[in-house]
């Protein structure tokens, strides 16, 4: 997922195409308060600039409150919805990418950068593996990765 996060910064056409949050699709919104917007914005956030951070959500999430416990809740693995978040070691990846990306951010209420910090003590710095590039950049066979553009490009012309 951070690999894909990172994918989807680099592409910024589409950045006002997606939703991935499930209790407001349907009015194409995000709510900004669960465990699925916690985790779309953190496994982009590490890619994109606060402009387009905005762009996408609205506001930077991480002055909510309420999204940084859900973070937290990810990130210390007593949290794991059935929705399509990432594991508790990718959640501590992205985390780790965001906190170095604002190394003097920090937040007046619960959880604060110190909080993060402490709880990302055990993280294993080695997962960044997970971002290395692939040797031939990705995992399509070759006839999808062909006809990928095309597709996307249909997609959005019929508004999806």
């Amino acid at each position: 997922d951070i690999a894909i996060g990172r994918l989807l910064a680099r592409f910024p056409v589409y950045h006002d195409k997606f939703i991935s949050c499930n209790r407001t699709i349907h009015n194409n919104q995000w709510c900004k308060r669960c465990s699925k917007c916690a985790w779309t914005f953190l496994v982009l956030y590490p890619f994109l600039t606060e402009e387009q951070v905005i762009g996408i959500f609205g506001e930077n999430l991480f002055h909510r409150e309420i999204i940084r416990r859900e973070i937290w809740n990810l990130a210390a693995g007593s949290l794991k919805p059935w929705e399509c978040v990432g594991t508790e070691e990718e959640v501590r990846l992205a985390l780790a990418l965001a906190l170095d990306r604002m190394p003097k951010g920090d937040f007046s209420s619960w959880p604060g950068r110190a909080d993060f910090s402490k709880l990302l003590e055990s993280f294993d710095p080695s997962l960044v593996r997970l971002l290395e590039p692939r040797s031939d950049g990705h995992c399509l066979p070759p006839t999808i990765a062909a006809a990928m553009p095309a597709a996307l490009d249909r997609m959005l012309e019929n508004g999806r």
